[in-house]
C-alpha cells in the first residue's frame, strides 16, 4: 500500500488499469499479440492505422483528388464542371460559391418584383475516410421571397408574361 506517501512498485498496481499491464500481456482477455494486428477477415487492420499513416505523411490522396461541382439549376454560378480544390481552400471556395447563389437570388427577386424575406447558407462537413480529417463537403443556400405588395401592377405584368412564355414552350420529350 502506501509507504511514506508513495505507492510501492508492485503493491500499488491495480489489475486491469491501462498502462499497468506487462509488455507481453494480451490486448483483450484470450487474445494473442499476433491477433491484435489483424482485422476479423485475417488481413492487416486498415482503419485507424491507415488514417494515422496518412496524417503522418501529410498527404491524403482522397483529399487531394476531391472535386466539387454545383448541383443547382443555376447556370450562372461557378463550379458547373467538376473542379479540384485544395483542401485548405475548400471552405472559402464553397463559401464564395454559395454567396454567388445569395446575390443571384436577390437579383432574381428584384427582377420579379418580389421581396426577400430570408436567406441562409448552410455549410456541410464530412470526415475523410482515408485520413480522418474533417472537410467542407458543400453548401446549401435557401432563399424565401414574397410578393412585394407595393408593386402590384408590375406583378400582374410579370404574371402575364410568364403565362405567355408557358404557352409558347413545347414540352420536352424523348424522341425514338
Amino acid at each position: 500500500m502506501l509507504s511514506r506517501g508513495a505507492p510501492d512498485a508492485e503493491e500499488g498496481k491495480i489489475p486491469g488499469l491501462p498502462g499497468q499491464e506487462k509488455e507481453d500481456a494480451p490486448v483483450l482477455p484470450g487474445q494473442d499479440k499476433a491477433e491484435e494486428e489483424k482485422a476479423l477477415d485475417g488481413k492487416p487492420a486498415q482503419g485507424a492505422e491507415s488514417a494515422q499513416e496518412a496524417l503522418e505523411e501529410g498527404e491524403c490522396q482522397t483529399c487531394e483528388e476531391r472535386k466539387y461541382q454545383d448541383g443547382s439549376d443555376d447556370m450562372g454560378v461557378s463550379f458547373q464542371t467538376p473542379t479540384n480544390i485544395k483542401p485548405e481552400q475548400a471552405a472559402s471556395a464553397v463559401r464564395g460559391h454559395e454567396m454567388e447563389h445569395v446575390y443571384r437570388e436577390q437579383a432574381k427577386a428584384d427582377r420579379e418584383g418580389r421581396k426577400v424575406v430570408s436567406q441562409s447558407v448552410t455549410m456541410h462537413t464530412e470526415i475523410c475516410p482515408e485520413c480522418g480529417k474533417s472537410y467542407v463537403s458543400g453548401g446549401t443556400t435557401r432563399t424565401v421571397t414574397k410578393a412585394d405588395t407595393d408593386n402590384a401592377a408590375q406583378q400582374q405584368d410579370l404574371a402575364r408574361q410568364n403565362e405567355e412564355e408557358q404557352k409558347a414552350r413545347t414540352p420536352f420529350s424523348a424522341v425514338a
